[in-house]
């Protein structure tokens, strides 16, 4: 029975470091509990008969269930380094192979074993950009249990939110573009004043109030602002993905409505986007340029006049079919932000990294 309590005690601590979620671990242990008692008693009432031995593979399910609830890639290995369990978004990043295959796997195994427990940061592999915690764990601390959480995908927000507060942000705010950055729940982290002045008028809408409670939709499915109704206005709003999946950071970039995606629309949103210091290019559907900012033409190696038709033109030859093949991913529907480096033809010798997103609310485009 004490053993049966210890499991349980040990399995809860487990989840409860991993998780960070006081709830799940707790049912976690009262689960073991319920179930390893009655096999206990029911092994002591059977006299000769032996007490029946409980499944692994029933352990594992619940440990991947749990695993589930982290938000980071986490997986659990056996002394060996032998792949236990792991979470849908280790997957995602590493597929099936072990924590010990990755580029940094062997040293923090090693460091994990010998003093129970490693961290590590500033890690890369291929184009993820990490920060891992192992730490030994499971009956006689022979188990390892890995997380590591994406870094490139919280710059990405810091970086948003430190626009947003700066003078980039106050710029953009005296144009009348409205912007909000969003954490993974829809609750706000930064806006600029534009965004501050129509959403919550005389008093600055408060950190962490969820977007949505500040958008009503109208009859012809438009959003308004709830604080001004109908009278203020629809809008056209543009979500930008800040991680590679759902359930991240959002930037929200609000316009007021002008009647469509019209001319009128398309000149407010190219005036927008010009005096960013972002690069910015728009392509449509088929993966042909409709637009490219002052930024993007320099960057790109490119003059003002020049009139490239396909993204992949920018790029050395043996990179054009990377290009192509992530346009046209995310152009069948994709809305989620990728990565792909390459070379441009104007600096061959120096690989950039080219962010594609699936643009939300602008058409064709």
């Amino acid at each position: 029975m004490l053993a049966v309590l210890a499991a349980a005690a040990a399995s809860a601590a487990l989840l409860l470091w991993a998780l960070n979620n006081p709830v799940f671990a707790a049912a976690f242990c009262a689960g073991v509990i319920a179930i390893g008692l009655p096999l206990l008693l029911l092994g002591r009432g059977g006299g000769a008969t032996a007490p029946p031995a409980v499944e692994p593979g029933a352990d594992l399910a619940l440990v991947r269930a749990g695993l589930e609830a982290s938000p980071d890639a986490v997986a659990v290995t056996d002394s060996v380094g032998a792949l236990l369990a792991a979470n849908s978004r280790y997957e995602r990043c590493f597929g099936i192979r072990p924590p010990l295959e990755l580029p940094f796997g062997e040293a923090l195994h090693a460091a994990a074993a010998r003093d129970g427990e490693a961290e590590a940061e500033g890690l890369e592999s291929g184009e993820l950009r990490l920060s891992a915690r192992v730490r030994s764990a499971g009956h006689g601390e022979g188990a390892l249990l890995w997380r590591f959480a994406r870094t490139d995908e919280k710059d990405a927000a810091a970086e948003a939110r430190q626009l947003l507060a700066g003078e980039i942000g106050r710029r953009l705010a005296r144009t009348g573009l409205m912007a909000a950055l969003t954490a993974a729940d829809g609750r706000i982290l930064e806006a600029n004043s534009a965004f501050h002045a129509r959403a919550g008028g005389e008093a600055e809408v408060a950190p962490g109030s969820p977007l949505v409670d500040l958008l009503v939709m109208g009859e012809q499915h438009q959003f308004h602002f709830a604080r001004e109704g109908k009278a203020g206005g629809a809008l056209r709003i543009l979500q930008v993905p800040l991680a590679d999946e759902e359930g991240g950071a959002s930037l929200f970039l609000l316009l007021d409505e002008l009647g469509g995606v019209g001319a009128d629309a398309a000149h407010n949103i190219n005036a927008l986007l010009e005096i960013l210091p972002l690069g910015l290019a728009l392509a449509d559907r088929d993966g042909r340029f409709v637009y490219l900012n002052a930024a993007f033409r320099r960057a790109a190696g490119l003059s003002r006049t020049a009139l490239p038709t396909w993204p992949s033109d920018l790029v050395v030859d043996e990179d054009k079919a990377a290009v192509a093949d992530s346009i046209r991913r995310f152009a069948r529907g994709a809305s989620l932000s990728g990565d792909v480096a390459v070379r441009l033809k104007a600096n061959a010798e120096e690989p950039v990294a080219l962010t594609v997103a699936g643009a939300r609310g602008l058409g064709e485009a």
